[in-house]
């Protein structure tokens, strides 16, 4: 059986669409495991330190590496001041 100009048109479509939602997810779940890391950053050096100074927030959202994140969340965990950490 042939298949029609339009048929071929809606398939090459559909597959297109498909690719870019793939594409679109992992993005979007990329750029969610930044979001949730950095704000557990966050959270725990502000429990470790009570206080964070001035840009310390803005220092992280300039980092895209997720693994430097993980890096710098052992960090926190293990640093006795903010000072230490390597931000």
């Amino acid at each position: 059986m042939a298949v029609t100009w339009e048929e071929a048109l809606a398939e090459r479509e559909a597959i297109g669409e498909a690719k870019g939602l793939a594409e679109g997810e992992a993005r979007g779940e990329a750029k969610g495991k930044l979001i949730a890391t950095r704000q557990a950053i966050t959270l725990l050096a502000k429990h470790c330190f009570r206080s964070l100074p001035a840009g310390f927030e803005e220092k992280l959202e300039a980092i895209d590496d997720l693994g430097r994140l993980y890096e710098i969340l052992e960090q926190v965990h293990e640093a006795r001041t903010v000072e230490e950490l390597s931000i």
